[in-house]
């Protein structure tokens, strides 16, 4: 255990909750962020809004940033997602809230915790640019950010790009009939980027989506087709394997013969292609873990992710969740 973060809100000012995973920078620390509560005023000072933190592998902690000064919160609140660094050495990544209009900000940070505000989402009519944003940013080749919102202009999420110097576009505004609730994006090695999203698609369980730098959407793969969804419902996470193939975890779907009683099923671990062509690599069941959510592909090849429930039975209802290697028989 390197660090312990404490969870009484009046008295830990270095924040609580940290939701988001890790970032090793090229200084040999690791940076994240925490999320906070919902509850508060969010003073200056105050944990509840969230922080940016900076850890050695040590394990010592500097708090670099508090969010949401008052009176408008206009940096932001509630960083959910997990920070990246760019190739200008610079952090960035996006706050659920705060912001302009409480709707979320992207933002950059230095290493030295020196933050801008770079934009406010709902800053145009109808919330065109997005509202919301749950995932962090990717840096694609053409050195532009790309991301996803929650919400959108059709109010089922949006893609959107960004310059460093803050300028937001929105590429995409998903509707009822295209999908819903999109997450991470992936840039694979043709250029163009990829996405799932957890609702809409022909069945409703979300899919598989490849979108151009200019904003034309293909819709490659509907998640639950068939009985039992085998191939996996509500995709939450993608990366590109090193044999680039894209890799993702579905929090439900799968073999439900094997998943203890839960009628959803327990999720699934699966490999798709650029063109669309799934193969489900791995049906959970209650005793090697359930609802996976996120995914990294080591320097040895394989997968490793966690799970929200299943492991040992006897922890709590449905068990208090695993950590899991996969070998995809990629090369390294």
């Amino acid at each position: 255990m390197l660090y312990t973060f404490c969870a009484e809100f009046s008295t830990c000012s270095e924040g609580v909750y940290p939701f988001a995973g890790l970032t090793l920078a090229n200084d040999g620390n690791f940076y994240g962020t925490t999320y906070g509560s919902s509850g508060g005023d969010c003073t200056q000072g105050s944990a509840l809004c969230g922080t940016i933190f900076r850890i050695t592998p040590g394990g010592v902690l500097t708090t670099l940033y508090r969010f949401c000064r008052q009176p408008k919160c206009n940096d932001g609140s509630f960083p959910y997602a997990v920070l990246i660094q760019a190739t200008d050495g610079q952090l960035y990544g996006t706050t659920e809230q705060g912001g302009a209009q409480d709707y979320g900000t992207v933002f950059k940070i230095t290493l030295g915790g020196k933050l801008t505000v770079l934009h406010s989402f709902c800053s145009r009519p109808g919330c065109a640019d997005g509202s919301l944003p749950q995932h962090g940013l990717i840096q694609a080749k053409d050195g532009n950010f790309y991301g996803t919102t929650a919400l959108g202009l059709y109010l089922y999420g949006s893609v959107f790009k960004m310059t460093q110097k803050g300028v937001l576009t929105t590429t995409y505004s998903f509707t009822a009939n295209d999908g819903g609730l999109p997450g991470n994006l992936v840039q694979a090695a043709n250029g163009r980027l990829y996405g799932t999203t957890q609702l809409g698609g022909v069945y409703g369980d979300g899919l598989f989506f490849e979108i151009s730098p200019r904003g034309k959407l293909n819709a490659l793969h509907n998640f639950c087709p068939g009985f039992d969804c085998k191939d996996g419902a509500f995709p939450n996470w993608l990366i590109r394997g090193t044999d680039n193939n894209l890799y993702g975890t579905a929090l439900y779907g799968g073999d439900v013969r094997v998943c203890g009683g839960l009628a959803d099923g327990c999720g699934t671990v699966f490999k798709i292609t650029t063109t669309g062509i799934l193969t489900r690599l791995h049906s959970f069941s209650d005793t090697d873990g359930g609802w996976p959510f996120g995914l990294l592909q080591a320097t040895n090849g394989s997968l490793y992710g966690t799970t929200g429930i299943g492991g040992n039975l006897t922890c709590g209802t449905w068990g208090c969740g695993t950590v899991f290697s996969l070998n995809p028989h990629s090369k390294p």
